[in-house]
């Protein structure tokens, strides 16, 4: 049989679908401002430094993969990060560890507590659940960071087609 024209025998092609990822962000950002640990979320990475009061947040995609193949689709784990920003000349010291540790605490607990995103992915995976701590500087502006990778699970992102 001739492949061109659709008959043949092999795996069916992925047909990506969108997948829309603005609702997981959207649920991960009212957490992030739920109890005031956070000072604002924006979604993307900033083109210019937040401000210097405070603990800011940008949620962004990192990376994607398909984990999975069934039949009505795929299994997809996207990569979400999570990146918490405190002005270095933040001051005391002590302080300034202590609000983004307390922001990033918090954040894992709610992650923890709503593994689903409020319906918008199958689930985080907690054990994946991983940061980095340290410094970033942005237009001049030296900041503090934690970057949140946080991996979630997502049906059907692909459909298959023959």
């Amino acid at each position: 049989m001739n492949r061109r024209n659709g008959y043949g025998t092999g795996p069916p092609a992925l047909r990506p679908m969108v997948f829309n990822v603005r609702d997981t962000m959207v649920a991960i950002q009212g957490h992030l401002q739920s109890q005031g640990w956070v000072t604002s979320v924006i979604q993307g990475e900033p083109d210019n430094p937040p401000p210097h009061e405070g603990v800011h947040a940008a949620i962004f995609m990192d990376s994607t993969v398909i984990t999975g193949v069934k039949l009505s689709g795929t299994i997809e784990q996207q990569n979400i990060v999570v990146r918490l920003y405190q002005a270095e000349a933040e001051r005391p010291v002590e302080r300034r560890e202590s609000q983004l540790d307390g922001a990033y605490s918090y954040l894992e607990k709610r992650l923890l507590q709503d593994l689903d995103l409020g319906g918008t992915v199958r689930n985080v995976q907690p054990v994946q659940l991983e940061s980095d701590w340290g410094y970033l500087d942005q237009a001049g502006t030296q900041f503090r960071i934690v970057e949140v990778v946080v991996p979630v699970v997502v049906d059907d992102s692909a459909t298959q087609a023959a």
